[in-house]
């Protein structure tokens, strides 16, 4: 970018301040973050990076740091003129060599090379929403919250009628949450114009396969389709009187030879606990005696032609999935993923 006039004067001059200078212009009302990293010391107990933020205790403006040491991150709240004077140190005796602070009005950095020179850069950009400043012990807001009854969680000991959550069940609670905020960021990538499937294997007494649907179907209006799968039979069962008394769609079926093919029906009737499900959507297939394997696999079905046509006196399919064509006659593809 090229600076004329006024505007390279003003760059200028914000990028000649010394350390003090910069710390003392960041750290007011319109911080939103300080970073400080690049850790130098080669100590055990050396903090690898330290946020700042600002936060309310007990009823005025704090600077609250927060140091990660190995898998701990421990807490120091600082005034304004403590914290100034602590990344200040940090930078210059602390073995940090690198600040980033991200302000309302302005954001700046700061290196500092092996010989200690210190080079300060701040850039301007158009003004942002104004800083939020959180209470110390703010309550967690969690997709599911808490004193609100969710059936699931009731039946499953998660949580009371009330929507009190038991004591020994709330790391399970917190875990739940913290799935779904998973399932959240996934959110724009799951289509709205047709059902998706979701396929859980080993899913035990299925509290985030629940969860999920819950999520998806309930609350976020998905048309979602979610099977579980596991081998203890009374799961199954426990878990398909469950979905049945929320209303959720369970599927039964037993092969026949006449209706499922002979080789799902011995399969069935041979393992321990068989599990059907209604369908899957599979990238590639290989099948043994002309069934339409293309019924269990994604649009579009392409056929793959190998050596072995047949396996005793059964003939062998296999075919694989492409990406859809779409554009019309004067559209062009990528032959690639073809």
């Amino acid at each position: 970018m090229v600076y004329t006039g006024a505007l390279q004067r003003d760059y200028e001059r914000l990028n000649m301040m010394t350390l003090q200078e910069f710390l003392e212009k960041q750290f007011d009302e319109n911080l939103m973050l300080a970073v400080l990293s690049g850790q130098r010391s080669k100590e055990k107990e050396a903090p690898s990076k330290v946020r700042i933020r600002q936060i309310e205790l007990k009823g005025s403006v704090c600077y609250q740091a927060s140091s990660t040491v190995g898998s701990k991150v421990l807490h120091s709240n600082y005034s304004r003129e403590e914290v100034i004077a602590y990344v200040e140190q940090s930078l210059q005796e602390g073995g940090f060599s690198q600040l980033q602070v991200q302000g309302r009005c302005k954001d700046g950095s700061v290196l500092v090379s092996k010989k200690g020179k210190v080079t300060v850069k701040v850039k301007e950009h158009q003004a942002k929403e104004p800083v939020q400043i959180l209470a110390h012990n703010r309550v967690k807001q969690y997709i599911l919250k808490e004193g609100t009854p969710v059936p699931f969680l009731v039946d499953l000991g998660v949580m009371n009628k009330e929507g009190k959550i038991h004591r020994p069940a709330y790391d399970k609670f917190k875990q739940i949450n913290r799935f779904l905020e998973f399932i959240e960021d996934i959110l724009p990538a799951l289509s709205r114009e047709r059902e998706v499937t979701i396929l859980n294997f080993g899913c035990g007494k299925s509290y985030l396969t629940f969860a999920m649907y819950y999520y998806l179907k309930e609350l976020k209006k998905y048309d979602v389709h979610i099977i579980g799968l596991d081998l203890k039979e009374d799961v199954i069962r426990k878990c398909n009187g469950l979905a049945e008394k929320y209303g959720y769609e369970p599927v039964n079926v037993v092969p026949q030879l006449k209706a499922g093919g002979s080789f799902s029906t011995a399969a069935y009737h041979t393992l321990e606990h068989p599990v059907a499900v209604e369908h899957i959507k599979a990238h590639a297939g290989i099948d043994i005696g002309d069934t339409l394997i293309g019924m269990h696999m994604r649009d579009v079905a392409v056929p793959v032609r190998i050596q072995t046509k047949a396996i005793g006196g059964a003939h062998v399919v296999c075919a694989r999935t492409r990406l859809k064509f779409v554009g019309g006659i004067r559209a062009r593809y990528d032959e690639e993923q073809m």
